[in-house]
């Protein structure tokens, strides 16, 4: 029994390795998201939500969608991304609610992306989904974002660093070492029009 567990285990390992990009995110059981969550079923936008907020988890290949993705929102405002980044050691496993704009997004799958600032020098803080359990459009880069989820300070290592990279289509060669990154595990995303 324990070597049929071993060998499923090994098996989801190998086959998100060659799907690509969970990138330290896990799949639910079954190796694939759900098809729709909560809040998030094509044409049941949740009322709380603003008008085209029922599309799908995961936009089809190649084809922008603006509108709601996950769960609907349990805060009722967000705040600047800037003020949330000025208190992250603060904010370090609470529930914050952000906007800012989209500036890189897994060409891949959409299984992450990077909000930045409105500031002169703009910081970043990387999106992932909770649970691998939504996507946003790969062609989102350049739209704003509204998203809710877990704030945390990770150190991301040297290989994930690089992989990341890769999945943005860019040269991972010029990266060395660990680094300290915010991220922010989402829950819903809003993709604005």
């Amino acid at each position: 029994m324990k070597q049929m567990w071993i060998m499923g285990a090994l098996g989801v390992l190998v086959l998100s390795l060659l799907t690509g990009c969970p990138s330290g995110e896990q799949k639910p059981a079954g190796g694939e998201p759900p098809a729709s969550t909560p809040g998030n079923e094509p044409g049941g936008a949740p009322a709380s939500q603003p008008s085209g907020a029922g599309a799908p988890a995961s936009a089809p290949e190649g084809q922008a969608s603006a509108g709601h993705h996950g769960a609907p929102f349990t805060l009722d405002a967000s705040a600047p991304l800037a003020s949330v980044l000025d208190k992250s050691e603060e904010n370090d496993g609470k529930t914050v609610r952000v906007s800012g704009k989209v500036a890189s997004v897994c060409k891949k799958k959409g299984c992450w992306f990077v909000v930045e600032t409105d500031e002169a020098t703009p910081r970043t803080v990387r999106i992932t989904m909770k649970d691998y359990g939504f996507f946003v459009p790969k062609d989102c880069d350049g739209k704003v974002a509204e998203v809710e989820g877990v704030l945390e300070r990770k150190v991301i290592p040297e290989a994930e660093r690089k992989h990341f990279l890769e999945d943005e289509g860019k040269d991972p060669s010029a990266v060395t070492g660990d680094a300290v990154e915010v991220r922010l595990v989402a829950t819903g995303v809003h993709i604005a029009g």
